[in-house]
């Protein structure tokens, strides 16, 4: 980084005061029905604020890559988002929150413009507005009474985590990876969701749902996880983060531990092996069927996660062939064969072992909920 900010010439009360105007101006905007912002030409606008060039943050970016696991997955290399995530850090340093925010905010415009326009480049105000109707009470976009209030509020929220903060100041590949993921997933939860039922609602014509629909149904949170069911996108980025990061979720750790109450020396054992790339059908396998049985957010975001991992782990009978419990012993044993510890796992009595196996179930489940809650 200081070899693009030696080519810069910075002015940080500028350049605070052209992102906070910029981020209330795109919030404000983003009220109207079928408004996503084509963001190519604010990337010009801050390069020429630097006195920069689309190359210098082109190299810059090769540079942090090059030679890390991340160097080989295009999607986080975009020149816009990481000149951002500089910006973000040189304003931390400083310590000027408000201005953090007002990128951060301008970051997840920047994600949000690019779903919509991907998935639907062709927007009708009118289908906008039913669907927006359409919607449970508890999507983010009528919850916060508008698209823009709603990436406000997420904003708001990762700005708090002092985490995230820490990925952007301590600039280590893999936390800045892990920044992209997070706050990407944030954005496409509710706008994936929004876009289903936008073809659902064209399709029918546009038309509002029966005032005689049970309310039940609007408190269920289903949307985002038929979308993660559909695609397995946010499944997709969690084994990357296993398998090809070698990224090992701390706060996953140490939440399954506490569930668990496994030893220590298991559970470092364990996180640390599931980097093996050999692994990566057996996680995605448990994350799915893990996905599969959600009826409500709370089983993944809220209060009932523990609970509904632990009905999981405490099956005994099924006529599934395959089935989470299962799936996630036979990723354990061969973790631990693979490990030279499955005599020693052998020797445990059934509780002991059950106690191991409960702790990979909620590290695996743990770590899909940090990324995407």
């Amino acid at each position: 980084m200081e070899i693009l900010l030696s080519k810069a010439k910075v002015n940080l009360q500028e350049l605070r005061r052209e992102i906070e105007k910029l981020a209330a101006s795109e919030i404000t905007q983003l009220s109207e029905p079928c408004y996503y912002p084509r963001t190519k030409k604010f990337y010009f606008i801050l390069l020429n604020s630097l006195k920069l060039k689309d190359k210098d943050v082109k190299e810059f970016v090769k540079r942090t890559y090059k030679g890390t696991k991340a160097s080989a997955w295009k999607l986080y290399h975009d020149p816009a988002t990481n000149l951002l995530l500089v910006i973000m850090n040189l304003f931390l340093k400083r310590g000027w929150s408000k201005a953090y925010l007002s990128t951060l905010i301008y970051h997840l415009v920047i994600q949000y413009s690019r779903i919509m326009h991907s998935v639907l480049p062709y927007c009708n105000p009118d289908t906008f507005r039913s669907t927006i109707e359409t919607l449970t009470k508890t999507h983010l976009f009528v919850r916060e009474r508008s698209v823009g209030n709603a990436l406000l509020y997420l904003a708001n929220e990762i700005s708090r985590q002092k985490r995230m903060t820490e990925h952007l100041l301590k600039r280590d590949v893999d936390g800045i990876v892990d920044y992209q993921v997070r706050t990407r997933h944030r954005v496409a939860q509710s706008s994936h969701s929004f876009i289903t039922n936008y073809h659902k609602t064209r399709k029918e014509g546009g038309a509002i749902k029966s005032q005689t629909e049970p309310e039940a149904e609007e408190e269920k949170n289903l949307y985002q996880y038929k979308v993660l069911e559909r695609g397995k996108k946010a499944i997709d980025e969690v084994v990357k983060k296993f398998v090809v990061y070698k990224v090992v979720d701390k706060n996953a750790l140490e939440e399954a531990k506490k569930l668990s109450k496994v030893k220590t020396s298991f559970a470092v054992v364990i996180s640390n092996s599931l980097s093996d790339k050999k692994y990566t059908d057996n996680i995605r396998m448990i994350l799915k069927l893990y996905i599969k049985g959600i009826t409500e957010a709370s089983l993944l975001c809220g209060k009932n996660y523990a609970s509904y991992v632990k009905r999981l782990m405490a099956i005994k009978r099924t006529r599934s062939q395959v089935y989470f419990k299962q799936q996630v012993n036979i990723l354990l044993l061969n973790v631990l064969k693979g490990t030279n510890n499955k005599k020693l796992y052998d020797s445990y009595t059934s509780q002991t072992q059950f106690i191991i196996n409960s702790f990979l179930a909620y590290y695996i489940t743990a770590t899909l909920k940090n990324s995407i809650c």
